[in-house]
């Protein structure tokens, strides 16, 4: 009898620390940190085309202009920290606009995590529009983007979470201080595709490249 005592009141204590433990944990993972949206730290190259032979060939043309980068929807500006909790990848959206003065079938903004190191190199994602440049999730429908028009590129709940767990599974990371803009690709309605690794920004809310 005095064993079955002890065992209810060993239980009873475990109740008591266990939403302790719990809020510990949760804690933990939205913890508010610095974080940090960035250029890399070297010159990635010019801004090309795709020629016949499928090579690239440096171009003049500047198809994008990146308008506004938010976090949690509130504007933040690259190249600078600010403080956000563990989740913030997931609410990362980028709003640009179509400077080249042609029709836009299809966009990819290419992002790198420096911190999710797996096999030599860098794990990352990337923000989307259209079916023909999307890794499988085709965002924004089939609507063309005309000359001076603005979308917004983000991720939605189902991709972030797929995403977020392939890189934790082979980086053993779920939360990342920093990211960077590596490059964006182009579809144009007229089938030329472009890459561009200088982009102009709109004063006010990052820096100018």
């Amino acid at each position: 009898m005095r064993v079955i005592i002890e065992m209810i009141k060993s239980f009873k204590k475990t109740l008591i620390f266990l939403p302790f433990s719990i809020l510990i944990t949760v804690s933990a993972y939205c913890q508010s940190a610095e974080r940090l949206v960035a250029w890399p730290p070297f010159p990635q190259g010019n801004n090309s085309v795709k020629g016949e032979d499928g090579r690239a060939i440096p171009s003049d043309i500047k198809a994008l202009e990146i308008i506004e980068v938010k976090v949690m929807r509130q504007p933040i500006t690259i190249g600078q920290t600010f403080t956000a909790e563990g989740d913030w990848l997931k609410s990362l959206t980028l709003r640009v606009k179509n400077i080249s003065g042609k029709p836009i079938r299809s966009i990819r903004v290419l992002f790198t995590l420096p911190e999710a190191k797996y096999n030599g190199g860098s794990m990352g994602f990337s923000l989307e529009y259209g079916k023909e440049l999307s890794s499988g999730f085709g965002y924004g429908g089939p609507k063309t983007i005309m000359p001076e028009e603005e979308v917004e590129l983000a991720r939605n709940e189902q991709r972030y979470s797929l995403e977020q767990k392939g890189i934790a599974k082979r980086t053993g990371r779920a939360d990342f201080r920093k990211v960077l803009i590596s490059h964006m690709v182009v579809l144009f309605e007229d089938g030329m595709v472009w890459m561009g690794r200088s982009i102009p920004v709109r004063d006010g809310h990052s820096i100018v490249r």
